[in-house]
């Protein structure tokens, strides 16, 4: 081989050589390429969930970039940073009950009884870029709840009761919720930081709970006044019954005399109607025998004594008439012997 074709061979060697090198040089640019892309796509993509908004932040810039809400996936440079503010409906319980947020509010009454206040708190941050800005200027670490929500509304609950007495709390209870109501919300929506970028939705007193003893004291007198409604109750019912009872005596002996009368009545109307029907027949007895009235009586008697002797049976009879117009007869029984057959016989014999 000559001197010129060995330089060709090493000018080719030489070329061959750097080709590979360029390759190589090439290949781990790439993939520093991609690796730096992962690493500022890992730091660059961030989302931001439903009822939330991401507050993005540019520390160098100092300064709120923007505001995203949820649910959504968004780019921000790499060394920017987001603050996460949740805006949906958040509820504040204050309640001696768990689970709760915070204690019941202890609050002394103008008298100095200790009340402990069940209260609520509904609430959210209004969902637009200016209130979620507003709200993380004023409250960079989102305590705005501990901060000034739950201690505004301890102030004003210890503010209305201490107005009031103990007695006023339990019978004007009602009345001193809807103090504290409306005084909580106007606090709330007049409180400079957080009036622009929070919506109070409600807030409800749920109770106002005496001390026990004094909760035991009215235990006791309501059970005393359920017994002593429950005595006069027995008492009116006794009364009644009681009077009932009479009445329907009364009503009973009422009947009964009336109906003695009617009977009494009714008895005196037969009898006379039969004594005037037998007067009557006296009169025609009399006019048609041709005798006076006391002769007709007479002679009534007669026939109605044997009547009644003939019904009763077992009797002889013995009957002397008498003599002239008017006979007075005579009707004498005679005495029964074993002898004697049980059959009325009449004998007649004429003087």
């Amino acid at each position: 081989m000559g001197y010129d074709e060995g330089i060709k061979v090493k000018v080719r060697t030489m070329r061959r050589g750097n080709t590979s090198v360029k390759l190589k040089a090439f290949i781990l640019l790439l993939v520093i390429a991609i690796i730096l892309a992962t690493i500022i796509s890992a730091f660059s993509l961030s989302s931001v969930d439903v009822g939330e908004a991401a507050v993005i932040i540019d520390p160098l810039q100092q300064r709120i970039v923007d505001v995203k809400f949820g649910p959504q996936i968004f780019i921000k440079l790499p060394w920017q940073y987001t603050i996460r503010v949740y805006v949906a409906v958040t509820a504040i319980h204050m309640r001696r009950e768990l689970p709760h947020d915070y204690p019941a509010v202890s609050a002394l009454t103008k008298d100095g009884a200790a009340v402990d206040v069940d209260i609520s708190v509904r609430y959210r941050v209004i969902a637009t870029p200016e209130a979620v800005k507003l709200l993380v200027r004023n409250y960079p670490l989102l305590n705005y709840k501990e901060v000034t929500i739950v201690p505004l509304i301890r102030e004003v609950v210890r503010d209305v009761i201490s107005n009031f007495t103990l007695t006023d709390i339990i019978e004007k209870r009602s009345h001193i919720s809807a103090l504290i109501v409306q005084y909580a919300t106007k606090r709330l929506k007049e409180d400079p930081t957080i009036k622009n970028c929070i919506e109070i939705i409600d807030v409800a007193v749920r109770n106002i709970v005496p001390p026990t003893e004094i909760i035991e004291a009215i235990n006791k007198k309501l059970a005393a006044q359920q017994e002593a409604l429950a005595a006069e109750y027995n008492r009116t019912k006794l009364l009644i019954l009681a009077n009932a009872s009479a009445a329907q005596r009364i009503i009973a002996a009422e009947a009964e005399a009336q109906a003695t009368l009617i009977r009494a009545k009714a008895e005196a109307d037969a009898i006379m109607i039969k004594a005037n029907a037998t007067a009557q027949s006296l009169r025609m007895i009399a006019n048609v025998i041709g005798l006076n009235n006391t002769q007709a009586l007479v002679s009534y008697l007669y026939f109605e004594t044997l009547k009644t002797l003939a019904e009763k049976g077992g009797a002889q009879i013995i009957l002397i008439g008498g003599t002239g117009t008017a006979q007075t007869p005579i009707v004498y029984p005679l005495p029964m012997t074993p002898s004697t057959k049980p059959s009325a016989t009449t004998t007649t014999k004429k003087g």
